[in-house]
């Protein structure tokens, strides 16, 4: 799915569990202010990893209130992502075209250096 350039992600939809045991979603709306809304428990109460991904964009559209915009969704372990439009007919989670996720490395040391400042 072509990305335009000027579009901007407003929510991320982060999936977990397994085919086996279940699916779950977290998801997160960006708001104009304030921090990010959450839904979704990660309860792994779904068969699918697409059954648990639309209902992580149904509440972004529903409770989140996303009506246009881009958002990522997350595989399980972390490493891959896929952006899709909230607006448009929503692929099935096979159809998704992944992308090497970005990855961020903190040291022991600045985590207990932000610690001693908070």
């Amino acid at each position: 799915m072509a990305r335009k350039k000027a579009s901007k992600v407003l929510g991320t939809v982060c999936l977990y569990g397994t085919s086996a045991a279940g699916c779950g979603y977290i998801a997160a709306a960006t708001p104009t202010t304030g921090g990010p809304e959450l839904f979704g428990t990660g309860e792994l109460r779904f068969e699918s990893f697409t059954d648990a991904m639309w209902m992580g964009l149904k509440d972004l559209r529903a409770k989140g209130g996303l009506q246009k915009g881009l958002v990522t969704v997350f595989l399980p372990d972390g490493t891959r992502m896929s952006t899709l439009s909230i607006e448009s007919v929503w692929p099935y989670f096979g159809e998704l075209k992944w992308e090497q996720a970005p990855v961020l490395t903190l040291s022991v040391e600045a985590l207990v250096e932000a610690s001693e400042r908070a």
